[in-house]
């Protein structure tokens, strides 16, 4: 399996659950009225590099989405450096 149809799985069964989660304490969904937000600004964003300027530096979700770009745009090299910085 590619590691990019991992991280999206991985990805896609964290929101799962934080959504599950989010439905038992009866919170209620955002309306189509409200501003969108980061997720939706980076998965529909045709330069998603300038979304990426919004996350806080050396945070996992600065690493996971500099990652999950990298492996979009086919930049390997940079991808492989940025696990590798996350890890140490």
């Amino acid at each position: 399996m590619q590691p990019i149809l991992i991280l999206v799985c991985l990805f896609l069964l964290c929101l799962s659950s934080l959504a599950g989660n989010a439905q038992a304490q009866g919170v209620q969904a955002p309306s189509a009225t409200e501003p969108l937000g980061f997720l939706e600004r980076f998965a529909l964003s045709e330069q998603r590099s300038e979304s990426l300027g919004e996350l806080i530096p050396n945070t996992p979700e600065y690493f996971f989405f500099q990652v999950l770009d990298a492996q979009n745009e086919e930049r390997v090299a940079q991808a492989r450096s940025l696990l590798a910085e996350w890890i140490a």
